[in-house]
């Protein structure tokens, strides 16, 4: 189990990085919108993007917290038996094991997945579906892409 925490630990931080890398770069296109003369389409730009940063640091705020709790837990039950219990191993570092374990549904590809917002895994993940004629996982592939 404690594996299992620390590589959890491992995967939240590495959502808060993916998040305020995306932050950073809706904040460019921010500056870049408010640069445009005023009309709907800018006033609809500016409020997608200040919409998703505000939805993207609630989350880092949601998975700070997570980790903060983890931490704890760890720090009280590192030397009990409840930590040599064992639970099922997934390396999130490692992306052919998280590709397999996607493709076989035991990770669900979501907001939270270790590699939602890697265009290359996305690509590879969308190219397995299209050969395995799975449409719907296509579809909602597509779904993720667009928000």
């Amino acid at each position: 189990m404690k594996d299992f925490i620390q590589q959890t630990i491992e995967l939240l931080k590495l959502k808060v990085k993916n998040n305020l890398e995306e932050i950073k770069e809706n904040q460019l296109q921010i500056k870049e919108i408010l640069n445009r003369p005023t009309s709907a389409e800018r006033t609809r730009l500016f409020d997608e993007r200040y919409n998703t940063n505000k939805r993207l640091l609630s989350e880092n705020n949601d998975f700070i917290n997570v980790q903060l709790t983890l931490v704890k837990f760890f720090e009280k039950y590192k030397n009990t038996p409840l930590m040599d219990e064992c639970c099922e191993n997934i390396n999130f570092s490692d992306e052919e094991e998280v590709f397999q374990h996607t493709i076989e549904g035991k990770l669900e590809y979501n907001r939270t997945h270790p590699f939602f917002s890697n265009r290359g895994f996305i690509n590879k993940l969308m190219d397995h579906y299209i050969k395995n004629e799975d449409y719907e996982k296509c579809e909602k592939l597509s779904r993720f892409l667009k928000n």
